[in-house]
């Protein structure tokens, strides 16, 4: 891989992941929504070859708004062998509330550019969510079919569906695709500077009471692996569906507390309360959240992805 073209540069994952290519030397071509505020460095302190983001590896050189289809449709886009599609509407309720506007960038926008990527000769890498699944049972494989209960699960199904179909030419003359050029990746709960998990290190570390879900699971992966996976997944060649999870679920409840240990504070600051306890109206509660990782063993060397007998 020489070139890597990153929609999505300036989110977490996008910058992990261009901090992980250019240590390896590939050139990256970031693409932006115009005007989008670069976020801070997703793993401050890091290794400088693992997931920290130098400045110069990430040119804005593509601003793009995704939700503009005109502009998906005819912004030139530059020769690359892998693009990764990082963007996207992740709010279950931002999705809820608006499809439309968020089926656009979650489903318009990368079907679009999937089909001019492959008159180039560019692979797509688009990253979705364990949100297909209903999170009625653990370890879902890759070859189970989708069954989303939320808006943002629909268009996450219904995005991965059309982009690993053939599909016809754009124009007369034009190449079609098998689909063997995309690859789906599915990823649980990425850990990122800012999030929940970042705001309860916080608030334990100043003394203060946090509230998390007994009843809610979470499978997290840190913001590094989830970036050495997808460098090392595209540079495989790999096409269909991966999964990147941790190897079980766990409740909110039982990651707070194990936080709060790692910190070296009172486990009397972590209080659990259910779902219903909180108040807090769900579009639905998973009672799981894993995924089966069998499909990355032996395109990764990430332990921490790999089944509980060898991260016990």
């Amino acid at each position: 891989m020489r070139r890597a073209l990153i929609f999505g540069s300036t989110g977490h994952i996008g910058r992990a992941l261009a901090g992980r290519l250019a240590a390896a030397g590939v050139e990256i071509v970031g693409s932006a929504r115009p005007g989008a505020a670069d976020a801070p460095d997703p793993c401050p302190g890091s290794r400088p070859d693992s997931c920290s983001v130098p400045p110069s590896a990430l040119p804005s050189a593509l601003p793009l708004d995704l939700s503009d289809e005109e502009a998906v449709r005819n912004v030139p886009l530059p020769p690359a062998d892998v693009a990764f599609f990082c963007a996207g509407v992740t709010s279950l309720k931002a999705c809820a509330a608006d499809p439309g506007a968020s089926r656009r960038v979650n489903v318009q926008a990368p079907i679009l550019l999937r089909r001019r990527l492959a008159t180039q000769g560019t692979r797509l890498v688009y990253l979705s969510s364990s949100s297909v699944f209903d999170g009625s049972r653990p370890l879902r494989e890759t070859d189970e079919p989708t069954c989303p209960m939320t808006e943002y699960g629909r268009q996450k199904a219904e995005a991965e569906a059309a982009l690993l179909a053939p599909y016809a030419p754009l124009a007369s003359g034009a190449p079609g695709a098998s689909g063997g050029d995309v690859l789906v990746v599915r990823l649980t709960k990425v850990i990122t500077p800012g999030d929940l998990f970042d705001q309860w290190r916080k608030d334990l570390l100043a003394g203060k009471t946090i509230r998390p879900f007994s009843d809610m699971p979470v499978a997290p992966v840190s913001l590094e692996a989830a970036a050495a996976v997808l460098a090392e997944l595209a540079a495989t060649g790999a096409s269909g569906i991966r999964h990147v999870s941790a190897p079980r679920d766990i409740s909110y409840a039982e990651a707070a507390r194990r936080l709060a240990e790692r910190l070296g504070v009172s486990p009397d600051l972590v209080r659990p309360q259910t779902v219903a306890e909180s108040g807090i109206a769900l579009e639905h509660a998973p009672r799981c959240a894993s995924l089966g990782t069998r499909g990355i063993r032996g395109l990764t060397s990430y332990r921490l992805l790999q089944d509980d007998a060898e991260t016990a």
